[in-house]
This record gives structure tokens, C-alpha cells and sequence, in this order.
């Protein structure tokens, strides 16, 4: 290559900024379901309450990846009704084609009296991920039902 053309091609490089791929995300809004039975992972150091994997699948059930939940702290209680509550803090790793996003959150399973469906809630935030979703944050929040060991919870991730 000339020494002008050289010239040239660097010059371009400098005016045109960094590649897109550099520049600051933007705000968007992510949705999909953690849905199906699990995959018993156990229990680890780093998992003391044990680790799961669902699937993640689009509101059509077209399959999108996986989510693995690292359960880091867990309790039962009983409500006023004679139902259960079980709280649960996780770290989750949501695994897609496009990059792997991390979540801190907390699990909400509320169970009536006499019934084997729970009410399912999540709350938490962003903490990172991987290429699309490298050093992402926001907040996640979700609701959906667990009947027996199968999960159906809709999530949305608003990252900032």
C-alpha cells in the first residue's frame, strides 16, 4: 500500500470514531420465559442451595437458550393463610447466541393452602454479561407460576 493511500485509509479511521461495536449501549427492553422442568445441576461452594437450569423460550415457545440459577440463600416460611413462601436469592446466568446476561435476584414462590401451584415473582438487577451483553446493567422483574418442579415465569430485563 501507497504511503498516501496509507495516509488516507488512517485519516478515515480517525474522523469515522470507534467501530460500533465500542460505542455506549443504548436503553432497551428484553423480554422472554424461563420455562420447563429443570436440570438438577446440585449443590456447589459457589451454589450452596443448589443450581438449576431451565430453558428460555420466546412467548411462542420458539426455544432461545438457557438459564442457570445458582441459588445462594433460601428460606421457607408459612403465611397467615397456611400456604408457604419460599424466598430464594440467586445469581442467574441467562445463556444466549448472542452473549450470556447475569442477574442478581430474589425468587418469590408463594403456595395457597392445599394447592401445587405457586405464585411466582423476580426482582433484581443487571450485573454484566458477556459480548452483546458485556458490562450490561438495569433491573429485571418477572411473574409467572411453578407447578410441581416445571416453571413458567415471564421476565423483563430493562437494560440502561
Amino acid at each position: 500500500m501507497s504511503h498516501r493511500a496509507l495516509a488516507i485509509a488512517l485519516a478515515a479511521t480517525a474522523l469515522a470514531g470507534p467501530p460500533p461495536a465500542a460505542a455506549s449501549p443504548t436503553a432497551q427492553t428484553v423480554r422472554y420465559r424461563v420455562a420447563g422442568a429443570p436440570w438438577q445441576l446440585g449443590v456447589s461452594a459457589d451454589c450452596p442451595d443448589g443450581s438449576v437450569r431451565y430453558g428460555i423460550v420466546r412467548a411462542d415457545g420458539t426455544a432461545l437458550g438457557t438459564a442457570t440459577i445458582c441459588v445462594l440463600f433460601s428460606s421457607r416460611s408459612t403465611s397467615a393463610d397456611g400456604g408457604v413462601v419460599v424466598t430464594e436469592r440467586v445469581l442467574e446466568t441467562d445463556a444466549f447466541a448472542r452473549g450470556w446476561l447475569r442477574t442478581r435476584s430474589t425468587y418469590v414462590y408463594r403456595t395457597p393452602a392445599g394447592s401445587r401451584t405457586a405464585t411466582v415473582s423476580a426482582r433484581g438487577t443487571v450485573a454484566g454479561g458477556t459480548r452483546r451483553y458485556a458490562g450490561a446493567r438495569g433491573t429485571v422483574t418477572g411473574s409467572g407460576s411453578r407447578r410441581g418442579r416445571s416453571i413458567d415465569v415471564a421476565l423483563t430485563v430493562r437494560l440502561r
